[in-house]
């Protein structure tokens, strides 16, 4: 009799745990999934809380990103206008140095962008030395710092990338700096466009003292050049003179000879026909002249060009390589990190977290009911 109630009484066990296997396993009950939910309420908005928290010690904590932006295109007479004199006495001396406007703006932007100079820029900043502080000699440290300032913190756009901008008649660069905080942002800009522009200034004065010393270098060697041949043309003509003076007394000629319609052939420059005293006079004449400036224009020409070029100075010319459309100004919104995002996700993954926990933690209070069974 007993063994036959314990057979009812696992059977009647049986179904209820296949039953309760079959709903928990293939079912979603969303109304008991609610109710533990609720039950587990005070779980769950403290492990909410404890992510917020985390998210506003997080957003507080994080390193702060501020971005200061600045707008140039190619320079305008009024920032070109001392080159613009130099470049016209060099053109004027025949000087091509290749230098205009959108070159100046061109050899700027290339200094810009040299990590080189971004480098040597950065290394003597106090913002820096501040980073720094706590291992002012580690390089490692110095050099990590120097690659992310120099490749994330420092960029340039153009409108060549920007679509709706490509088509306007002029191009335009925004140069952009990040820091940590609006001040620093704008003060490293607007010192590394100095530095940039000074660095960029030195080279196109360079290249225009190269272009001008070749020019003369040029000019010098074709005028002695020049000076060599119209020497030589004279030692000629005297040699010549002598031997037509000679020939000329051997002949007893001292006066010029004339013909009557005889055709004599002679030189044309150093006629034997003019007679041994016009031949004198005009050996003496040859060789009076001891300036080859005075026989040669080509001659007169070159040194006229040697004395221009060497009046061209271009020491101490002023410019600027480009015109401003938007200074440097100090940013009011922050880049980064955004602590209202920030917050959010934190309280999203925060409410994800308490939620699976209270659903584990009834799921297996669960079990052990059943295991108890």
């Amino acid at each position: 009799m007993m063994k036959a109630r314990s057979l009812d009484t696992e059977k009647h066990k049986q179904p209820a745990v296949i039953e309760g296997s079959f709903v928990e396993h293939n079912e979603i009950d969303l109304v008991e999934i609610f109710s533990i939910l609720f039950r587990a309420k005070k779980i769950i908005i403290l492990i909410t809380l404890a992510f917020a928290l985390a998210g506003l010690i997080v957003g507080v904590f994080l390193p702060q990103k501020w971005t200061s932006s600045s707008v140039i295109i190619a320079p305008t007479d009024s920032e070109s206008m001392s080159l613009d004199n130099l470049l016209g006495e060099l053109k004027v001396a025949g000087v091509d140095s290749g230098i205009d406007k959108n070159y100046l703006l061109t050899t700027y932007m290339q200094f810009f962008d040299s990590r080189i100079l971004r480098d040597g820029f950065l290394q003597q900043t106090d913002y820096l030395k501040m980073l720094m502080k706590k291992n002012p000699n580690d390089e490692y440290k110095k050099r990590s710092f120097l690659d992310l300032i120099s490749t994330n913190n420092i960029t340039t756009e153009s409108n060549a990338n920007d679509k709706p901008a490509s088509t306007k008649a002029y191009n335009y660069f925004r140069l952009k700096f990040s820091a940590q905080t609006p001040d620093a942002a704008k003060d490293l800009l607007q010192g590394y466009m100095n530095y940039v522009e000074k660095s960029a200034n030195t080279y196109i004065l360079f290249k225009l003292k190269r272009s001008l010393a070749l020019k003369l270098e040029g000019e010098e060697s074709l005028f002695s050049l020049e000076s060599q041949r119209v020497q030589s043309s004279r030692d000629v003509r005297i040699k010549r003179l002598e031997y037509a003076l000679s020939i000329a007394e051997a002949a007893g000629l001292k006066k010029p000879v004339y013909s009557s319609g005889a055709a004599i052939l002679d030189d044309p420059d150093y006629s034997i026909t003019l007679g041994g005293d016009a031949l004198k006079q005009k050996l003496r004449v040859e060789k009076s002249i001891t300036d080859p400036l005075t026989t040669s224009a080509d001659l007169r020409n070159r040194a006229i060009s040697i004395v221009l070029l060497r009046n061209i100075k271009i020491d101490n010319v002023e410019f600027t390589p480009f015109k401003y459309l938007q200074k440097p100004e100090v940013p009011t919104k922050k880049d980064e990190p955004k602590r209202l995002l920030i917050l959010v996700i934190f309280i999203l993954l925060g409410l994800i977290v308490a939620i699976a926990t209270a659903l584990l933690r009834d799921m297996l209070v669960k079990r052990r009911e059943i295991a108890s069974l």
